[in-house]
């Protein structure tokens, strides 16, 4: 189908090609490359934005590049000027409420519906497309619409009608759907019809959370929802740099949208990581010890190197003869030969030999020589044709609900990068080798109503109402697949509390430097980590007066420690000792402390 553009369009695309090309993505090429010496990649913010801006540029310039190699421009107007024609500004009047709106027939690439710029292959481009002054153009059932994708903004119900959204979203089934037939009309109304909403509202009864495990439990009554099934992967290939995995299962039934979880360490492919071209930038002077030969003694600095990770051979040149023969010996300074490497698509460079890497320290002979360049064994790369298992722990993918997409009768592909689109640093070629555990597809998904599900903690024993999901909390406004069900319950997984709750047994408060030494028992606890100790959990007696009262601590808005994370000053196997403030003035010896069902929270920070 042949595409058409207006000259001023095909200006603009021109424009912006060139802008991206020279300007844009330079600088951004630039900014990772900076953000890339700034340590690990996967907490780099500047970096992971840089990489996802990067390929959101090229894909850009992609589409801009066929575009311009396909479309055909249209530089001459008609010869009849008073019919409407391609890039013709028209004007209709609405002959029940007089009202005139502009319209103007462009190209897709030019479409813009604030303008009101509509794409001339539209429904009502069609309609228009020949017509001259004074032609009637009427609606009727044997007529097709099309909507402008965010085309009309709606507020719903599901969050109380408190945000507007925007109608068709790619991700419609109407998106970019211009023949959607009239059923109905009136003088100025007609109806479409754009599917029945797959959503369907249930009322929860009742809730239960089980913070060790993340499973949330839902009461809804009598439904047809279903849960997941386990499956094994037969093949899979990855790409590692776009981050596509196409997974192969025999007549699977899947359904774009629908998620699936690897088990950890389920899938095993063979790479060839560590054998990637490495291309030389620099070395520091004098790095090259000769320690045996004519030249013994003198040190050189190279001026070139490669490096083959199959055979080990690390190849030195040098700008002049180095006097070098077979099975003479040298040793190299760590960290002198800097390379970068397609491992990382070269963004980072490599120093070598680091203090790990066999060679370093080690006298190493001569193998072959040139007059300008010499040849040394320093080892196969660790990581030559090795077989990994995927997902690892720390992996994206790892106990994650993946959708897929693009499904055939046996695969479908998955997108193990992440959200924000940077390719992997091992880019080297995977090869499936087999499938040691299980995937699971999950089941229905349900969203859960902001603040939704009203619940009571034995946090503050259960005292006040908490509402759930928050905008803070990880399911907050998302797709949960559900795990499990029954005739009138469904399961979700919405994650595991990272709190963790320790019972004390025993403490002891100095109040001469502040210490309440806290036995908990078996913990993990180490210097450092913070904790917060209840509103009014500890209950305790003092030799004050005689240990006829019992007092309660942390007090709200009088101690120190009340609602306050503490740092964790010293550990024992069994104990944790808490400085929460000395007592100016106070008695010299230890309270006597007696426990009442007190409970020592662990936070994360």
């Amino acid at each position: 189908m042949t595409t058409y553009i207006t000259s001023e369009g095909a200006a603009n695309l021109k424009k912006e090609l060139e802008f991206l090309w020279s300007e844009e993505r330079p600088k951004i090429v630039d900014n990772v490359h900076e953000a890339a010496k700034n340590g690990d990649r996967s907490e780099n913010g500047d970096y992971i934005y840089g990489k996802r801006k990067l390929r959101e540029i090229d894909r850009r310039i992609r589409y801009i590049t066929k575009q311009l190699a396909t479309i055909q421009v249209v530089r001459k107007k008609p010869t009849d000027r008073n019919r409407i024609y391609f890039s013709a500004f028209v004007k209709l009047r609405n002959m029940e409420n007089e009202k005139i709106m502009t319209f103007r027939l462009v190209g897709i690439d030019e479409t813009n519906p604030e303008k009101r710029w509509i794409n001339f292959e539209s429904p009502l481009s069609k309609s228009l497309l020949g017509k001259s002054a004074s032609d009637i153009i009427e609606l009727t059932t044997a007529n097709t619409v099309g909507i402008i994708t965010d085309g009309i903004t709606f507020s719903c119900t599901m969050d109380g009608g408190t945000t507007d959204h925007a109608y068709p979203r790619r991700s419609d089934p109407k998106y970019n759907a211009f023949n959607l037939g009239i059923t109905t009309f009136t003088t100025d109304t007609f109806t479409v019809n754009v599917g029945v909403s797959t959503i369907v509202n249930y009322n929860v009864s009742n809730a239960s959370y089980t913070p060790s495990t993340g499973q949330l439990t839902l009461n809804i009554g009598a439904h047809s929802l279903k849960s997941g099934v386990t499956t094994t992967v037969q093949s899979a290939d990855y790409s590692p740099v776009t981050g596509i995995m196409t997974v192969t299962i025999a007549n699977h039934e899947f359904s774009a949208g629908e998620r699936v979880k690897f088990d950890t360490e389920s899938l095993r492919f063979s790479c060839t990581y560590g054998n990637g071209i490495h291309t030389f930038t620099s070395a520091t002077s004098n790095a090259v010890n000769v320690q045996s030969g004519a030249e013994a003694g003198n040190q050189k600095t190279p001026n070139g190197a490669t490096y083959v990770p199959s055979s080990g051979l690390l190849t030195l040149s040098f700008a002049s003869a180095h006097g070098m023969s077979t099975n003479d010996t040298i040793t190299l300074d760590n960290d002198s030969i800097i390379f970068t490497c397609d491992a990382d698509n070269h963004q980072t460079t490599h120093p070598y030999p680091r203090s790990t890497d066999p060679i370093a320290g080690v006298t190493t002979a001569v193998t072959v020589t040139s007059t300008t360049a010499f040849t040394i064994n320093v080892g196969q790369s660790v990581g030559s044709n090795s077989t990994k298992a995927y997902p690892r722990v720390n992996d994206y993918a790892h106990n994650r609900w993946l959708p897929i997409s693009n499904v055939t009768t046996n695969s479908f592909e998955v997108q193990v990068l992440g959200p924000n689109g940077y390719p992997s640093t091992d880019i080297s070629p995977h090869t499936w080798v087999d499938a040691v555990g299980d995937m699971k597809k999950g089941g229905e998904s349900i969203k859960i109503a902001t603040n939704s599900l009203v619940f009571t903690c034995d946090m503050d024993n259960h005292a006040s109402e908490h509402a759930y999901p928050r905008t803070t909390d990880p399911y907050y406004d998302t797709s949960i697949p559900i795990v499990s069900t029954t005739s009138d319950t469904i399961t979700v997984n919405v994650g595991i509390s990272s709190i963790v709750y320790h019972t004390p047994t025993d403490a002891t408060y100095n109040p001469a430097n502040g210490d309440l030494v806290v036995t908990i028992g078996s913990h993990k606890l180490m210097v450092g980590k913070n904790v917060k100790i209840e509103t009014d959990s500890l209950g305790f007696t003092c030799d004050k007066d005689d240990n006829t009262v019992t007092k309660y601590y942390p007090r709200k808005d009088k101690d120190p420690a009340y609602n306050t994370s503490v740092a964790v000053g010293a550990t024992t196997l069994n104990t944790v000792t808490l400085q929460i403030g000395a007592q100016a003035g106070g008695l010299v010896a230890p309270l006597q402390m007696e426990f009442l069902a007190s409970i020592l929270e662990n936070s994360t920070t």
